[in-house]
């Protein structure tokens, strides 16, 4: 076997199903740790997944390499062994690199513009896995599928973008669960805005009334001057002939006209709104003044009785609570219920900014870190599944050779490897439709995908979803 090596072969033989062992178990743990990170909105040690995840699937190929040169029936000279383990190990380690690296550096605007967005919908269904847990078949295989929904984001993120109608937009429904699942935040932060309203509203009235008042006092009194020589005169000149001169007066000093039916006991409520009438510009740029003065805007004169329903109003009334969109009314002294209801339709402000400000700002530097966060982690679980699939293979193929033919490599052992090697290719595909693309929305998406894309995708995510299955929470928690 090793020329001037003193070892036997077949204590080499254990020792590698020792390592083997250590290694699945570690590649293991670091698979389930980082698809539990990225399913928990976790992923943000970029470097420690880089160094893990490179130095790992570096070490599975060598093993994999060792076993295939070095554990053959021709003899190799140790040299040879350790310059193939090196180079096995560096070209796996850089070539992740190099691949990640040349896949950032050559992205377009529009290209990380998708990925930024492609990284806050694979964020969003982190944040809110219930959407694809009432439309799975169980929690393992839902984790795999948020771990791995990186190409199916792209793919979304190429179809949308962020000038399309919410109620047709694939945000929306993102939008909503979040609001419904911080609903009592929501809710807490609205009663506070509520009640500072009400505050405002309520210093607008009184300075509203207070512009008014003194016209209103100014009226009274004309008006009093006007009929104050009513009763004497009625006695002489009888109801209709004094209530025709009072008019005339009213006409002659006012200028305000009163209808047929008016009489001067039960009148001074025309007369007062006639008169005020009169004033009702100046009334209305004071309004305009005191609402400019709270607000910061100015307000239509059909709005300055109802500022609420003031597009302007609205608007500044968000800008300053950064929470509803300013394209519904806020309605005030809503119960929880039906607050929920009267603005979950509508998207938060903080929620659309949350999603869209790295979109539309699209800073290089965030555009980076946004591709790097997404691809690198799906980079590290791709080649963290292959590592495990082939090495588990490996290992299985090897203890049946020790422990059942001898550790003979025999005519017989050779179709049950041959077999393994069967089950490796084509088991995950063949069961890619009941246990990973187990949902109408998963199909759908992964049809619209690549053909290369598709395989990549359902193999790694069939095989993820056995490892899951298989190894649960039993591993060594690494993030």
């Amino acid at each position: 076997m090793l020329q001037g090596d003193n070892m036997s072969k077949q204590s080499i033989t254990y020792l590698l199903l020792l390592v083997s062992g250590i290694y699945l178990t570690l590649e293991t743990s670091f698979f389930l740790s980082l698809m539990n990170a990225i399913r928990v909105d976790g992923v943000h040690t970029i470097e420690d997944i880089e160094l893990y995840g490179r130095s790992l699937s570096g070490v599975g190929m060598s093993i994999l390499a060792f076993k295939q040169y070095a554990m053959g029936e021709k003899a190799r000279e140790k040299w040879k062994i350790c310059l193939l383990l090196v180079c096995t190990f560096c070209g796996t380690y850089y070539g992740q690199k190099l691949v990640v690296d040349t896949y950032i550096d050559s992205r377009g605007e529009a290209e990380q513009a998708r990925h930024y967005r492609a990284y806050m919908i694979q964020k969003s269904y982190s944040n809110n896995i219930r959407f694809l847990k009432n439309q799975s078949m169980g929690d393992k295989t839902t984790d795999v599928q948020i771990a791995l929904l990186a190409p199916i984001a792209i793919n979304q993120a190429r179809q949308f973008n962020d000038q399309a109608r919410l109620k047709t937009d694939y945000w929306l429904p993102i939008y909503q669960s979040e609001f419904k699942s911080n609903l009592a935040f929501y809710y807490d932060h609205y009663r506070k805005v509520s009640g500072a309203i009400n505050s405002v509203l309520e210093r607008y009235r009184k300075a509203a009334r207070n512009a008014e008042k003194p016209l209103q006092d100014k009226g009274a009194a004309e008006y009093r001057k006007v009929v104050s020589n009513y009763n004497r005169y009625i006695r002489r000149l009888g109801h209709e002939k004094i209530t025709q001169r009072i008019k005339d007066e009213i006409y002659k000093k006012s200028g305000i006209r009163m209808s047929t039916n008016w009489h001067p006991t039960k009148g001074r409520r025309e007369f007062t709104q006639k008169y005020m009438a009169q004033f009702s510009s100046e009334i209305a740029t004071e309004k305009q003044r005191k609402l400019q003065s709270l607000y910061g805007v100015k307000v239509a004169l059909k709005h300055l009785d109802s500022p609420l329903n003031s597009p302007a109003v609205i608007k500044a009334i968000n800008e300053k609570i950064d929470i509803f969109s300013s394209q519904k009314p806020l309605r005030l002294n809503l119960t929880k219920e039906s607050f929920y209801r009267h603005f979950k339709d509508v998207v938060p402000n903080n929620l659309k900014e949350k999603y869209s400000i790295g979109y539309s700002q699209r800073d290089p530097e965030l555009m980076e870190k946004a591709g790097r966060i997404f691809i690198v982690p799906f980079v590290a679980l791709f080649f963290s599944a292959l590592c495990i699939v082939l090495n588990t293979r490996s290992f299985v193929a090897s203890l049946i050779k020790v422990f059942c033919f001898g550790n003979v490599n025999s005519k017989a052992f050779k179709w049950v490897n041959a077999g393994l090697w069967l089950a490796v290719v084509f088991a995950p595909l063949a069961f890619a439709k009941t246990m990973f693309v187990d949902t109408a929305y998963i199909s759908k998406q992964l049809e619209a995908l690549p053909v290369w894309q598709q395989v990549a995708l359902t193999y790694t995510g069939s095989a993820s979803v056995a490892i899951n299955s298989i190894v649960g929470d039993t591993y060594i928690p690494l993030f």
